[in-house]
């Protein structure tokens, strides 16, 4: 029987991750059924797949495949997944990270939300942030300011990131339309989101936490290696790119602030080659 979702977790050195055992434990108590598991190891140089194995066997469901593919060499957060994408066999792929925890109902509630709403191709909900003891310590943004409607959360995706990637579920007929997670970008999963919705295709926000993310995120998949500012600078050329196609006063507030002066001629050129083109 074909599985009704694909939960794709990538994973890297993550023997020590405190929250391991939890996060595997959350996806295997999801009350939806008949869903597989894929998760990708990504060249670990310790024990990571030989734990993930253990626990498994503690939580193991019958109508639950769990995959592991191990890559032969580290080809990084974004390669890793798209990897996840080709050997799906659902129609809908769910995101977690390890740390990461689901509620219970997460899987089921995106499920039958985009079963639902057939015009939405990407779904993500309200995440916490957790350390290792379970305890909240914050979350991304006010839940107060969430948009109310895919028009509003378009006019101000430059703005701030409503849509966590630990708490997406996509079909998977959208990476057919408009290609897989960009490997020129550490910030891969929002410049992913960001293409869906300048080229037309609505996402949906369920206004419910469904996904605590552990605080330390990135340390998973060697992120811990790579220099903050470099993942800063990635997502001020998304938000360069895109501008041209989201224009609003929210998305170019949200893209002055965030760009360094020196920048700025880039914004001018990408506005002034749109205009010429239109």
């Amino acid at each position: 029987m074909k599985p009704l979702v694909t939960v794709l977790m990538p994973v890297y050195n993550e023997e020590k991750n405190p929250l391991l055992e939890k996060t595997i434990k959350s996806i295997y108590g999801q009350t939806l059924k008949n869903f597989e598991i894929i998760i990708i190891d990504d060249c670990s140089i310790d024990n990571t797949v030989k734990k993930i194995l253990q626990i498994k066997k503690k939580y193991k469901r019958k109508d639950i495949k769990t995959i592991i593919f191990r890559n032969a060499n580290n080809l990084d957060i974004a390669e890793s997944l798209n990897k996840g994408i080709n050997k799906s066999m659902s129609n809908f792929i769910a995101r977690i990270d390890m740390g990461d925890i689901m509620t219970t109902e997460r899987l089921e509630k995106q499920y039958r939300y985009l079963t639902k709403n057939n015009t939405v191709f990407l779904v993500g909900s309200l995440t916490k942030w957790i350390d290792s003891k379970l305890t909240i310590i914050g979350e991304p943004f006010n839940p107060l300011k969430v948009p109310k409607n895919f028009s509003e959360l378009k006019s101000k995706v430059l703005f701030e990131n409503y849509l966590p990637h630990a708490s997406w579920m996509v079909r998977k007929n959208l990476f057919l339309k408009i290609g897989q997670y960009n490997k020129q970008f550490r910030c891969e999963d929002y410049e992913l989101y960001v293409r869906a919705i300048s080229r037309g295709f609505k996402v949906g926000l369920i206004n419910e936490t469904l996904t605590y993310c552990y605080g330390k995120h990135f340390e998973s998949m060697g992120i811990s290696k790579i220099k903050g500012s470099e993942i800063a600078n990635d997502y001020v050329n998304v938000k360069i790119r895109y501008l041209p196609k989201l224009v609003s006063i929210w998305n170019i507030y949200g893209t002055l602030k965030s760009i360094p002066f020196m920048d700025f001629g880039l914004l001018i050129n990408d506005l002034w080659k749109t205009k010429n083109e239109s």
